[in-house]
């Protein structure tokens, strides 16, 4: 009933609102030891959290502690959701990032911010400097996921390592005869893909029957996945990819501010994006919105002083 105390509308009534580190590992043990009750939860973040504060999780495995190495100390985390007591709610990350997350262990299966998911909703959550290594289905976002579940408005920079079936936002997945496993729209991964082996692996799913949209991978960074969905470092810094990653852009939902963050974050400065003139076949883009650039090819648009738009 303190929705409104922690900024959220009435429609979140009933759902569970996590904003700090206990929070949520409290709900991710609730998960897997308490499955009938956690287990279909509805759940919103309502801050920001960093699960290992003051810690940094190199791609190389090593890790700093106020930038000096360290070998201990660090929390473990524990993904939402195994095999045999998935998680099966609605998880709206409400535009926050969680980061510190770390788990590593090469016997361990179904890793990632989610172990294992199934009819679930997963979006508007960013998951920063963190460590997922394990044995089989390891994912930026989720390990496994089942049955149609869906993933909007997500993005990983965390280091992806496994044996088997790795990926930066959904490691591998599975569905019933002529349906799809897992959706993605708008997504993007810019860790790290470690493999120890070579089957599944990719920059965005690693399964098969799937819908994927507007999601792309740094190239530079993970040299795994389909090239439809591959961007260079170059095309994240320029804002290309925040751009892209808003479809249509009836919904802005990632910004950029272009020459200062290198990546797309959730608000932040707009990205125009158009053809600079009538012979442009490479899209621009820009945060300045007085710019002339054209929304389609080979078709040029251009403003009077009196703002009185004019074609040419």
């Amino acid at each position: 009933d303190n929705y409104t105390e922690l900024g959220l509308t009435s429609d979140y009534i009933g759902y569970y609102a996590i904003g700090n580190a206990g929070q949520l590992m409290y709900f991710s043990n609730g998960v897997k030891n308490e499955n009938s009750t956690f287990g279909g939860m509805n759940v919103v973040l309502v801050d920001d959290i960093d699960f290992n504060p003051g810690y940094t999780f190199n791609s190389d495995g090593t890790v700093l502690y106020e930038n000096s190495p360290v070998t201990s100390g660090w929390r473990e985390w524990v993904p939402i959701g195994t095999f045999h007591s998935s998680y099966k709610g609605e998880f709206n990350g409400n535009y926050h990032t969680i980061s510190g997350l770390y788990t590593n262990d090469e016997n361990m299966d179904y890793i990632g911010l989610f172990g294992a998911i199934s009819y679930c909703e997963i979006y508007n959550v960013g998951v920063k400097n963190s460590y997922f290594n394990g044995d089989q289905y390891v994912g930026g976002i989720v390990g496994h996921a089942s049955f149609k579940s869906s993933f909007e408005n997500c993005y990983s920079e965390a280091t992806v390592g496994a044996r088997y079936a790795a990926a930066g936002i959904v490691a591998a997945g599975s569905c019933q005869s002529g349906e799809y496993s897992v959706k993605i729209v708008g997504c993007y991964y810019n860790g790290v893909l470690k493999p120890r082996g070579y089957t599944y692996m990719s920059g965005i799913y690693g399964g098969q029957n799937e819908i994927i949209k507007n999601s792309y991978y740094n190239s530079d960074k993970c040299n795994y996945g389909k090239k439809e969905y591959a961007m260079s470092e170059a095309d994240f810094k320029s804002g290309l990819v925040a751009y892209l990653l808003n479809g249509d852009q009836s919904a802005i939902v990632y910004g950029q501010t272009i020459g200062t963050e290198d990546y797309p974050v959730f608000g932040g400065e707009t990205v125009y994006g158009g053809y600079a003139d009538c012979d442009s076949e490479n899209l621009s883009v820009t945060n300045d919105v007085n710019m002339v650039l054209n929304e389609t090819k080979g078709h040029i648009w251009e403003y009077s002083s009196s703002g009185t738009t004019m074609t040419a």
